[in-house]
């Protein structure tokens, strides 16, 4: 009955027992991701009437309370809306973190979203 007990608490924690799939403690921060021929150090992403400045560091700007809605992205003087979907580091058995959106900016300086 023990073991019963210890095997159904390990299941219930640590994987996706429909599935037999392991799920980490691996995590995602929600925020967006930014490709760039130059450097990029800073961004500000708007949301329902409000914006944040983010810092870009490694090619990633944490932002905090996110949306999984559209949302724009002032960078490298330029603008793009984008949509902020989760991420699922383990599969989507384990449930999604984030969410991420990542923006390109281009030599010539225009900017896109890429899915």
């Amino acid at each position: 009955m023990r073991r019963l007990l210890v095997l159904l608490a390990l299941c219930t924690t640590v994987t996706a027992c429909d599935t037999g799939k392991a799920c980490t403690l691996i995590g995602a921060d929600p925020g967006i991701v930014v490709e760039s021929a130059t450097k990029v150090t800073e961004l500000e992403v708007c949301w329902s009437g409000s914006c944040r400045t983010a810092k870009v560091t490694s090619g990633f700007a944490r932002v905090e309370g996110l949306p999984e809605n559209p949302v724009e992205v002032r960078v490298a003087g330029r603008k793009v809306t984008v949509t902020p979907k989760p991420v699922y580091p383990n599969g989507k058995d384990c449930g999604g973190l984030g969410p991420q959106a990542k923006v390109v900016v281009e030599q010539d300086g225009s900017v896109h979203e890429r899915p």
